[in-house]
Parts: C-alpha cells; sequence; structure tokens
C-alpha cells in the first residue's frame, strides 16, 4: 500500500488556503493604507516642529512651504527658497508624496497664508498665522475641491501658542 495524497485531498487544501486567504486580505489592505497615512501625518508633523524649533534655537524665522499641485512640500530658513538640509541625510529636506514611500498620499489644503502657503515661525516659535494642513490616502479629488472618501488627517497649527497637533 502507497502513502501519498489524492488530488481531490489536494484541491481541498488549495480551496481551504484560499477561504482563508479571501478572508483576511481586506485587514492587510486597509492596514497597510492606515500605517500610510499614519507615517506621512507623523512626518509632517515631526518636519513642522523641526522648523520650529530652528526657528527658536537660531532667532531666525523658519518655516514649511506647500505645493498642494505637486503634493510636496520643503522646510526653509528666512525665505522658501533657502532650503534646510535634512538632519539625517544632509541632503536638502524636501518631501514629496508624488513619489516614494509616501506616494498616494496628497496634501488636499492649507488654511493658511493663502495665497503663500506656507506656515513660518518666528524666533519665539509662534506661526505668523495659524492654520491647517489636511492630507488624504486613498479619496479621489471632486470637482468642488473636496475630497470624497479615503483616510484623512488633518494637522493643526495654533497662531498664538505655536501648538502643533
Amino acid at each position: 500500500m502507497k502513502k501519498g495524497y489524492t488530488t481531490i485531498e489536494l484541491l481541498m487544501v488549495i480551496v481551504i488556503i484560499g477561504f482563508f486567504a479571501s478572508i483576511v486580505m481586506p485587514f492587510f489592505s486597509t492596514t497597510y493604507d492606515t500605517f500610510k497615512i499614519e507615517g506621512a501625518y507623523r512626518q509632517l508633523m515631526q518636519d513642522l516642529r523641526y522648523a520650529q524649533q530652528l526657528a527658536i534655537s537660531r532667532q531666525v524665522p523658519h518655516g514649511i512651504s506647500v505645493d498642494d499641485v505637486a503634493d510636496t512640500y520643503w522646510v526653509y530658513r528666512q525665505n522658501p527658497s533657502n532650503i534646510v538640509k535634512d538632519p539625517a541625510t544632509q541632503k536638502p529636506l524636501i518631501v514629496s508624496y508624488a513619489t516614494g514611500k509616501f506616494a498616494g498620499i496628497q496634501l488636499v489644503s492649507t488654511t493658511y497664508n493663502f495665497p503663500t502657503e506656507r506656515i513660518e515661525f518666528d524666533s519665539l516659535g509662534a506661526p505668523l498665522v495659524g492654520g491647517t494642513i489636511t492630507l488624504n490616502y486613498g479619496g479621489t479629488l471632486t470637482r468642488c475641491g473636496r475630497v470624497s472618501g479615503g483616510i484623512t488627517r488633518i494637522i493643526n497649527i495654533e497662531s498664538v501658542t505655536g501648538r502643533i497637533y
């Protein structure tokens, strides 16, 4: 008598594995989306705080300039064309959501200092104006400029205190 598996047994195992995979896969997809938007949100908050700390320590205005059309932002010193270096890589501190690990994240809107699209901190760490920055992942942009669906995170910058949350 030979030992082994029949074709029916192998097919049943494949069907069972496929069934469980179809149940588990949506969970991993949702978790990945959440991690991606959360990473972009935390990175932007960290860069805002970095610009704020540079303004305090160097006693010179620093800020973040946002290009929401290209889904890019950068940290600058005194004027938006003077981009500071990333302390970790020593390259210009420019973050693009068009490519790389944050590809697909949208800088949906900002509500501060229109039309210059930047938030600048003075030597005390207070922004010249407060406002919000809205990030979205997986949503679609409607005709009126709003985002429908996806995961949205909002960063608030208080005008007087400079609190970022």
